[in-house]
């Protein structure tokens, strides 16, 4: 059976998803992009092996700016994931403090250096409780 590591996959992302490994106007015209958008636990996983792909494959970096925005936690410090059951749907928020509110809020944390803690319920999925 055939395996490939998802971070390798993900390495190849910027220039896999425009036709590499064949010549094509969409390759030339968007690679190298603008910026990457990321959060800043997974510069070593994924944005170096995109920049070293991107070297080694294309002759050029992937993009020429990266923005990297704090990691959001559950109010206990936990990363927010499906998995955990603690994520939090916007859409709950917007429902319970309005649109501009959580756009505001989200927007503030772009100025952030550290990870930023969003200490709002959500329902365990086994109990059923609401947690704070």
């Amino acid at each position: 059976e055939d395996v490939l590591d998802t971070w390798f996959s993900s390495a190849l992302w910027p220039h896999a998803t425009l036709g590499w490994p064949d010549k094509n106007p969409d390759l030339d015209y968007f690679y190298p992009g603008s910026v990457l958008v990321t959060s800043r636990d997974i510069i070593t996983l994924w944005v170096a092996r995109m920049v070293l792909t991107g070297l080694y494959n294309m002759e050029d970096i992937p993009f020429k700016h990266v923005c990297i925005h704090p990691k959001i936690l559950d109010g206990f410090g936990q990363t927010m994931s499906k998995s955990k059951g603690n994520g939090v749907d916007p859409m709950d928020l917007i429902d319970k403090y309005g649109v501009d509110a959580v756009r505001f809020t989200i927007a503030s944390f772009a100025g952030e250096t550290q990870d930023v803690r969003l200490p709002v319920g959500y329902e365990d999925p086994e109990t059923g409780e609401v947690v704070p």
